[in-house]
């Protein structure tokens, strides 16, 4: 699962259920430039996006007002812990850490069915997966 691209789906959702309320509808080439990435700063959250910034115009109103609107709607997914509007418009998201364990569990579960010798850690902030089979020895870290 590409988190970024599941996020995009989610926040065009959003964007599209406040452009509905407004009696817009945003053509897909539009909905098209928004983006999920990684925040530049790993201090802002998980996520970061642009929707509000390449979107203000179409529907008419000032950036930092739709991502105000945005983030109401982004605040209900499960998967969010918080949704924080930045600046003129940005939008920073944190996810849950059910949502983090929901991949690993995935990879380890396919490292196990793979027969390879495994070793997990964890902590507050981080965990990490190593594994080793047929001569490759990996480390995966994630926070």
């Amino acid at each position: 699962m590409n988190i970024f691209s599941h996020f995009e789906k989610q926040i065009r959702t959003a964007v599209e259920a406040v452009a509905s309320s407004q009696e817009v509808v945003l053509p897909a080439e539009t909905l098209a430039r928004v983006r999920a990435e990684p925040p530049r700063e790993a201090s802002h959250g998980d996520i970061a996006t642009n929707a509000a910034m390449v979107l203000a115009k179409p529907l008419a109103m000032k950036p930092r007002e739709l991502a105000l609107k945005i983030a109401v709607k982004l605040e209900r997914d499960p998967d969010v812990v918080t949704v924080q509007v930045a600046g003129p418009g940005f939008i920073n998201l944190k996810l849950s850490d059910e949502f983090w364990a929901r991949p690993l569990a995935s990879i380890l579960a396919s490292v196990l069915f793979a027969g390879a010798i495994l070793l997990v850690t964890s902590n507050a902030y981080r965990a990490v997966a190593r594994w080793a089979a047929e001569g490759i020895d990996v480390s995966l870290y994630f926070k």
